[in-house]
């Protein structure tokens, strides 16, 4: 936070970076913020497995030729952020692919990801009910189930193209899994994430690659300012997208009534689709069916009660 202060950076881009960076959302203007919940990008905001993933690789480059040091600098830097599920669960996951490659095994991903969980639920029982922990689970399963079914689903023969529906894709897939628990916890949703992710998921990335090579040459100097000056500038535009997203009509669906049973039922639906996708069959198109129906009819009773 220093260097990013010595290299003149300030305002609503430090806040932002900051957050960015090493999880400390303190500086973050609560308008800037409510702009990013509004348009469904406050997750970006949150250090997760995309931040975790770039410093671990990061260090793999810089000490892979001195020592095995990657793993204890990926563990400093989850301490550094506070210790937030997102974070542990990415680190254990990262230090297990990483133990898997020395090891000469190969790493199953869904391994990996219940691994990671239960290793967590070990240490902490409570950890089960952070809303961070299940959104954090929820979105990785989400994405490794439905991405490639909705990324196959439209074929476009531009590369541009195909790289723009290949990132959307998984914007698409990670809200069809978190949507219920946003709805059961928030009440409200945005209607435009697929097109805030289509910016901050590229922007933030080159964000936090630039800052963590700003700390590593920041004692160059005319490197150094180089990079700041990139630095605040993509921070910026990045904000500015968000802001003017929020201006927009109806952004969001607000005060939306999503309760426990509400949850319970989409959860299954979603539960018994992911079951589909791995092995198509008749019982499980069924299924799903009749769940559908249940909730459908739950639904319209639940209307005439909630009017009346």
């Amino acid at each position: 936070m220093d260097v990013f202060r010595n290299q003149g950076i300030d305002g609503d881009e430090l806040g932002v970076l900051s957050a960015l960076s090493v999880g400390d959302k303190t500086l973050l203007d609560k308008d800037l913020k409510n702009s990013y919940s509004s348009t469904g990008a406050s997750h970006i905001l949150a250090v997760s497995g995309l931040h975790v993933g770039v410093v671990f690789w990061v260090f793999t480059q810089l000490l892979s030729q001195i020592f095995r040091g990657e793993r204890f600098a990926l563990w400093s830097y989850t301490f550094v952020t506070g210790l937030s599920p997102s974070v542990i669960r990415a680190s254990i996951m990262l230090s297990m692919v990483s133990l898997a490659s020395l090891l000469n095994r190969r790493a199953m991903v869904y391994n990996t990801v219940f691994a990671s969980a239960f290793m967590m639920l070990l240490y902490s029982p409570n950890y089960l009910f952070d809303v961070g922990f299940q959104l954090s689970y929820v979105a990785v399963l989400s994405i490794l189930v439905f991405q490639k079914p909705i990324y196959q689903a439209f074929v476009f023969r531009s590369k541009i193209c195909d790289k723009a529906w290949s990132l959307l894709s998984v914007s698409f897939a990670a809200q069809l899994g978190t949507m219920p628990l946003t709805l059961y916890y928030f009440h409200q949703i945005s209607n435009v994430f697929w097109l805030s992710g289509f910016i901050v998921i590229p922007l933030s990335t080159v964000i936090i690659y630039l800052s963590v090579f700003l700390w590593t040459i920041h004692w160059i100097p005319y490197l150094s300012k180089g990079t700041a000056f990139l630095v605040e500038k993509s921070v910026r535009c990045m904000n500015f997208s968000i802001e003017k997203m929020e201006s927009f009509h109806g952004i969001v669906c607000s005060n939306v009534r999503f309760e426990w049973v509400d949850l319970m039922l989409v959860g299954m639906m979603l539960g018994l689709l992911a079951m589909y996708v791995h092995k198509k069959s008749f019982s499980r198109v069924a299924s799903f069916l009749i769940v559908v129906f249940v909730y459908s009819v739950y639904q319209a009773i639940s209307q005439i009660f909630f009017v009346t």
